[in-house]
């Protein structure tokens, strides 16, 4: 009987860690370092991670964790200090393109 409530419990914990996996939850984002919250115009939650190399000078986006943007024309590339795709800016290999905002 002992061997059933084991084989039960690790059933349970399986189950739940993998739910946690497919379906990002304010739990799961804390506990992985991310800030749980509403953005853009439909106000999806999500989950949004600090980059540690946040505002960094850049000329390309392989020295950044994120993307390396630009937020103003003539403006020299920085390292987006977030996860989040909100903003006004473009990517510097995409800068021909033109600044955009995405919301």
């Amino acid at each position: 009987m002992k061997n059933y409530y084991y084989i039960l419990a690790v059933f349970l914990l399986l189950v739940i860690l993998i739910w946690l996996w497919l379906y990002p939850t304010q739990f799961s984002c804390k506990i992985t370092g991310g800030e749980w919250g509403s953005g853009g115009l439909a106000g999806k939650f999500r989950c949004v991670y600090t980059y540690p190399d946040a505002d960094k000078s850049c000329n390309s986006s392989s020295e950044c964790i994120g993307k390396c943007i630009v937020t103003e024309y003539g403006g020299s590339g920085k390292c987006k200090a977030t996860s989040s795709p909100f903003g006004c800016y473009a990517i510097i290999e995409d800068i021909d393109t033109g600044i955009i905002c995405f919301d």
